[in-house]
């Protein structure tokens, strides 16, 4: 079973629609949606981009990190790294991919 969490930071100007519907466009359906107001969880995982992707495992380990795909042109995706780290560890297979580069905006910090 998959949980998908998507941190929102306050800095973003995103109201809770917005941030769902940006991950049902990328094919997600979510469980939860975390209003991170103090940046402490972005501070915790390192986070400097938005978005960035961390991507655990059912123990919590980091399994994935960076971009969710390799290009901000929806019609020029070649690569969907954060949809198939989430495959990968649905199905138990080794990930292809651990770590990629994030590319966006840096995080506005409080």
């Amino acid at each position: 079973e998959r949980v998908y969490v998507h941190v929102h930071y306050t800095a973003d100007n995103l109201d809770a629609i917005s941030v769902h519907m940006f991950v049902v466009k990328d094919g997600l359906e979510t469980e939860f949606h975390l209003f991170d107001d103090s940046q402490n969880m972005a501070r915790s995982y390192g986070a400097e981009r938005t978005p960035e992707v961390f991507v655990l495992d059912a123990n919590q380990q980091l399994r994935y990190h960076g971009a969710v795909d390799d290009n901000s042109n929806e019609e020029e995706v070649s690569q969907h790294w954060m949809r198939d780290a989430l495959d990968s560890l649905t199905t138990g297979s080794d990930l292809s991919v651990a770590n990629t580069t994030p590319v966006g905006c840096t995080i506005k910090w409080l």
